[in-house]
């Protein structure tokens, strides 16, 4: 990886690269196991790179004036 993570965040990289597994072609077939169980190909949209920044919304009863909608 990029970034030196701490090692709390190593199970998280483990589920990770699970679903990375789950909806990638393998070697023996063009087709993800997902796309092979539910005959459709999954969405990727949602993925980024592992430790890459990014920004949580903070719901509206934790807001305040001065404080920022969006925190890292």
């Amino acid at each position: 990886m990029k970034i030196k993570l701490p090692i709390s965040i190593w199970g998280h990289a483990i589920l990770h690269a699970a679903a990375l597994i789950r909806i990638r072609p393998s070697a023996y077939h063009k087709y993800s196991p997902l796309q092979l169980a539910f005959g459709k190909e999954p969405d990727i949209s949602h993925l980024r790179i592992f430790g890459c920044t990014v920004y949580v919304p903070i719901s509206p009863s934790q807001r305040t004036k001065m404080r920022s909608q969006r925190k890292i």
